[in-house]
């Protein structure tokens, strides 16, 4: 359970759900894995809160680690990679965010921002806004992979990488983002058969952690 940064003690207001059919994502990280059924034009309103300074760098519920300088946010049930616009209420103030994490579990709230979403809106101060949610994108079926380490230099992934099919291991990638080079093995449909083979490589002696893979 996530509390916002400041003042909480107003008494808070019932959420209006504009639309509805946010239901049909209900199902958790399982919703991540299904094309949308209806078209991305979904809208909610409520309270958004912020979080992600004690949490930076700890796992997300999708995997990815936490960085409260990325435009990234929790939400209950829509899939993961979802971009959502918020918009404050009271300041017209609007930013975009890639959900990427489970939550806010306190009733009116229904987004948790990072850190810099939250200053984008202004809402720092006060921990807490009235906002309305106005879903823009809705991603395709995203599949799991399992990272076994990350490296500074390229050449050094790839040696890793390298180490990591020696041990028979196929599908073994290296990608590259932020100048970081990340090593995988595998791509799964369901997180389940990723887990698997996490634990087949903890086994070996290898980090293992399953991430979702941003198309």
């Amino acid at each position: 359970m996530r509390f916002p940064h400041s003042n909480t003690t107003s008494k808070p207001r019932p959420a209006r759900v504009l639309i509805a059919v946010l239901a049909l994502f209900a199902g958790g990280c399982a919703g991540a894995n299904r094309p949308p059924a209806t078209p991305p034009d979904l809208a909610e309103v409520g309270e958004a809160s912020w979080y992600g300074i004690e949490e930076r760098g700890r796992p997300t519920a999708s995997g990815e680690p936490m960085d409260p300088g990325a435009l990234t946010a929790a939400h209950r049930t829509l899939p993961f990679g979802t971009i959502v616009e918020v918009t404050n209420i009271a300041t017209g103030a609007a930013v975009q965010v890639r959900i990427n994490d489970r939550g806010p579990f306190v009733h009116p709230r229904v987004i948790d921002l990072s850190h810099e979403a939250a200053r984008r809106l202004g809402i720092l101060r006060q921990g807490v806004a009235r906002v309305r949610l106005t879903v823009a994108n809705i991603p395709p079926r995203i599949p799991f992979t399992v990272q076994v380490a990350a490296f500074g230099r390229r050449q050094t992934a790839e040696e890793y990488s390298r180490r990591l099919r020696a041990d028979g291991y196929s599908g073994v990638e290296v990608t590259a983002g932020d100048g970081v080079h990340r090593v995988r093995v595998g791509r799964f449909l369901k997180r389940s058969d990723a887990e698997l083979t996490a634990r087949a490589l903890k086994r070996r002696g290898y980090e293992a952690l399953v991430v979702q893979v941003q198309l």
